[in-house]
């Protein structure tokens, strides 16, 4: 597997600093004084993106690469909702707009979705530690177990062969990644509402 991404999978990931580094400013888990409520506000947030995401995903399925293995990769909705059930935290809808009507915006929110899975592997560490969560609280966080990495890497290859395949595609992708990332945002701003 490639370990330095193509030349597309660059472009993406600088298209999309701006509004990866607002999401992540926007959890507030990496805060010193984080407190139980902001993981359960991360879980609804999630919980309600994933909601969306995953069922328009899973319609593109027939569109993408069969190696992507996308059903595989959608199953995180259900866990962000056992982690809330098993910190007694109630469900509740947070609203949440995000189109994934083709498959370029699919595979541009996979990227997020599948970044972000990547990037768990930090917050696991420090939430644990902080705030000493149990496996049982963690699932999302856990959702590839040992695999994260080399799912990843797989994603990133798949991503940048269909990036390779025209500009259009490329636009296509960063926009839905962007709206994606926007998504995530007004899911964490609506969920601390509740």
């Amino acid at each position: 597997m490639n370990q330095n991404p193509a030349p597309g999978v660059s472009r993406l990931r600088e298209a999309t600093r701006p509004s990866h580094e607002q999401v992540e400013g926007s959890t507030g888990l990496t805060r010193p004084d984080v407190m139980l409520a902001d993981y359960i506000t991360f879980l609804r947030a999630w919980r309600a993106v994933l909601a969306v995401a995953e069922p328009g995903i899973l319609a593109q399925a027939h569109a993408l690469p069969s190696d992507l293995a996308v059903g595989e990769r959608c199953r995180k909705a259900s866990l962000a909702a056992r982690d809330l059930a098993e910190l007694g935290a109630r469900e509740t809808a947070v609203p949440t707009e995000l189109r994934v009507a083709t498959p370029h915006r699919a595979l541009g929110c996979l990227y997020v979705l599948e970044g972000s899975t990547l990037g768990a592997q930090v917050l696991l560490r420090d939430l644990r530690a902080r705030l000493g969560l149990a496996d049982r609280c963690t699932n999302l966080l856990r959702a590839y177990g040992d695999q994260v990495g080399p799912r990843w890497h797989s994603f990133v290859d798949i991503l940048s062969r269909e990036l390779d395949s025209g500009c259009a595609i490329e636009h296509a992708v960063i926009a839905a990644a962007c709206d994606t990332f926007t998504a995530v945002d007004e899911a964490m701003i609506a969920a601390r509402q509740l």
